[in-house]
């Protein structure tokens, strides 16, 4: 079929994109995640990257929120 001329390994694709958005959704831990496709931390890291999913960063409102907080602690 057209899809396995375009894609190596679609059985492969299909489990890793299906582990990815487990990960996603808070059901698989980063180590479980790794574990299941028999990848190192850095290399599950790329792989996240590779389908957009970041490290729950803060907000610049979260920042600044937390900034002002600590200011206050150091004024004291």
């Amino acid at each position: 079929t057209q899809l396995r001329l375009r894609v190596a390994n679609v059985n492969e694709t299909a489990k890793e994109a299906a582990l990815v958005e487990l990960y996603r959704m808070g059901q698989l831990s980063h180590g479980e995640l790794a574990a299941s496709l028999g990848m190192s931390r850095d290399e599950t890291n790329g792989l996240l990257q590779s389908h957009g999913v970041t490290e729950d960063l803060l907000t610049v409102a979260e920042f600044d929120k937390q900034a002002a907080s600590l200011r206050k602690l150091l004024a004291r």
